[in-house]
């Protein structure tokens, strides 16, 4: 066993795993800047740890384990090694605090070794502890609740069904999610002891080499985690030579966010893409509410992370869900295995169907009120003959075109650009009528066109602007008539909203703005406030998107993204 094997530990942060790494003279703490599917690592200042780190350096080859076993939501420590005392240690506070050195609690083991391990053993919430022994046999420490004696109850003796002896590593995670807690062993050879719960007992599942052959992983120990953020497990593994490993398990993530929009004739579906470097597309299940099982709708795995299906018969209601299609090269095989991960959430929806919403925003300062027109999805629909009637408080708000000389009240988005649209905004009294007579329209989802009131002088802060559209026409691009879902409007009141474009609320749309847009868009584990969304959301579709990137560039520099 060598003097530089390292032990990993992980940190789960908002962008992914921060890792802490220990050996018999150095302690190294590093903070994933980049994402999980991206990891960054960068190293936090020695001088914040040195003091940590000269209590690892007081155990021969010195062990972590991380979890919050205080119940306080951070990641504490537990230290062991080849010592039969664990001492733990609570968590400082931030990441960059460094840690503190009081010992929270000590546990004598009354064993030469003692390598710990946390996890939730009997589904309490509380992670509890697990210690391998000198003797070969694992003991477990049920957490009593109590933050200053954690692992003061009566300790469980041969946890699992084997002895593992020289073992160098332990760690507990659901390995074949069933949603019990499985437990891995790692030993001074090589080998990994993967145990399987079943009910109350556990099974010697496997015992395979970490690597390809004697020696590649010697002294190796072991931490389980999500290292891309896909649903399984990987394990991190440090080795006596002082390298470290990772190992991904081959199966992938389901998809996430899965959602279906409607057309005419046309169900389309999205979801995020999987960022594993082994993904060789999606497959697509789909079936009716006539049927009992799902068929797969395509022999190939679709390579994007969008799929339409076409042809459906309106009035019938369809349900789908997606799995993640990776290859992975298992031992001593050089063609790909295809590997299909767990389904997606159910979405169901049926065609012949089209949802209309208006959202109103207002310009800094309450002067106006732009109501944007937003449409699900312009799929097989007819661009003529489509009809709006805008319902308003006429006592609070009056079309723009009637006080401002030049300026239109109904303005067309990309979408609609190509119609001929016309209104009665010069006569409308409470309610206005937007009609398009020819054109067709633009393929896509989001803003159809932004009607813009002026608001009164005289109208308090708590007025109703009384939007809403009380009917909506629109038809396939046969001439039959579509079902129109109208959403309640939002904001009832005049209250000032962001105005659009300004991400961080200076005043002011600049390239401060679209790099924040841009890597909202980009880092999917960041998360907007409902400010920052309803800011960002320029072309009315309820997420941030390249799109909304695009919008906010062109407004920018000054162009318009309405006609």
């Amino acid at each position: 066993m060598g003097s530089r094997r390292r032990q990993t530990g992980s940190l789960r942060s908002s962008t992914g795993s921060d890792l802490i790494v220990v050996s018999a003279n150095a302690l190294w703490v590093l903070e994933n800047t980049g994402s999980a599917a991206a990891p960054s690592f960068k190293l936090a200042s020695n001088s914040t740890f040195a003091n940590f780190a000269a209590v690892c350096a007081s155990v021969t080859h010195p062990v972590l384990a991380l979890g919050d076993w205080s119940g306080d939501g951070r990641a504490d420590l537990v230290l062991g090694g080849q010592t039969g005392s664990l001492r733990g240690f609570l968590a400082a506070g931030t990441f960059h605090s460094g840690q503190p050195v009081t010992v929270a609690f000590t546990l004598n083991t009354g064993s030469t070794a003692a390598l710990p391990a946390l996890g939730d053993l009997n589904a309490d919430g509380r992670p509890d502890l697990l210690v391998w022994l000198a003797d070969g046999s694992v003991r477990a420490y049920l957490n009593t609740g109590n933050p200053a004696a954690p692992f003061a109850g009566t300790p469980l003796d041969n946890w699992l069904p084997s002895l593992v002896p020289d073992a160098t590593g332990l760690s507990i995670g659901d390995l074949d999610g069933d949603g019990l807690p499985d437990v891995v062993v790692a030993d001074t050879t090589g080998h990994l002891w993967e145990f399987h719960r079943t009910g109350s007992t556990y099974l010697l599942k496997s015992k395979v080499w970490a690597g390809t052959g004697a020696g590649f992983a010697e002294g190796l120990t072991v931490a389980l985690v999500d290292l891309n953020g896909d649903g399984n497990l990987d394990a991190l593994g440090g080795t006596a030579q002082g390298g470290l490993i990772a190992l991904r398990d081959p199966r992938i993530g389901a998809p996430t966010s899965l959602a279906v929009k409607r057309g005419g004739r046309s169900l389309t579906l999205t979801w995020d893409p999987n960022q594993q470097s082994r993904i060789r597309g999606y497959s697509i299940y789909r079936r009716t509410n006539a049927e009992t099982e799902f068929a797969k709708l395509l022999a190939d795995p679709l390579p994007v992370n969008r799929y339409r299906d076409e042809q459906l018969a309106r009035g019938t209601t369809y349900s789908y869900y997606v799995t993640s299609v990776a290859a992975t090269y298992l031992p001593g095989n050089s063609v790909p295995k295809l590997v299909e991960s767990p389904a997606s959430a159910t979405v169901s929806q049926s065609p012949g169907k089209a949802k209309v919403k208006v959202h109103p925003k207002h310009e800094r300062g309450r002067k106006r009120l732009r109501a944007q027109i937003a449409i699900e999805s312009t799929r097989e629909l007819r661009g003529a003959d489509m009809v709006f009637h805008l319902r308003y408080n006429k006592d609070v708000l009056t079309p723009i075109s009637r006080v401002e000389a030049g300026e239109k009240t109904v303005k067309k988005s990309a979408l609609g650009k190509n119609l001929t649209v016309v209104d009665d905004s010069e006569t409308a009294d409470g309610v206005l009528h937007i009609q398009t007579t020819a054109g067709e329209l633009g393929t896509g989802q989001g803003l159809l066109f932004e009607v813009e009131f002026k608001v009164s002088d005289t109208a308090p802060a708590n007025a109703s602007h009384q939007l809403e559209l009380s009917a909506v026409t629109v038809n396939d691009t046969e001439g039959n008539a579509i079902e129109v879902e109208l959403p309640a409007t939002g904001k009832p009141s005049l209250d000032v909203t962001p105005e659009p474009g300004d991400l961080n609320d200076d005043g002011k749309t600049d390239d401060g703005d679209v790099a924040k847009l841009s890597e909202w868009v980009t880092k999917k584990d960041l998360k907007p406030t409902d400010r920052e969304l309803e800011a960002g959301d320029l072309n009315a579709d309820d997420k941030l998107d390249q799109n909304d990137v695009i919008l906010l560039r062109r407004q920018k520099e000054g162009k318009k993204n309405t006609e």
